[in-house]
């Protein structure tokens, strides 16, 4: 779980997208929610949300929950 900090910037509220592969020259596919997202790091949102890495046919997928007031 995840909490938004009150009078934090916005800016400074994000989660680092990071994951290692079978290969550091294959670039890993980020989805949030479903949806592909480029770069590394993503704002936090309150709700909860599923990331998910993909490499090649290899892929793992957590769940988050961030509470609080953006």
């Amino acid at each position: 779980m995840y909490h938004l900090v009150p009078r934090v910037d916005p800016l400074y509220a994000t989660i680092g997208l990071r994951a290692t592969g079978p290969s550091t020259s294959t670039r890993v596919r980020w989805y949030v929610d479903d949806r592909l997202v480029i770069g590394g790091r993503r704002p936090l949102v309150p709700g909860k949300h599923r990331i998910r890495a993909e490499v090649g046919g290899l892929w793992n997928e957590i769940g988050i929950e961030v509470v609080g007031q953006p």
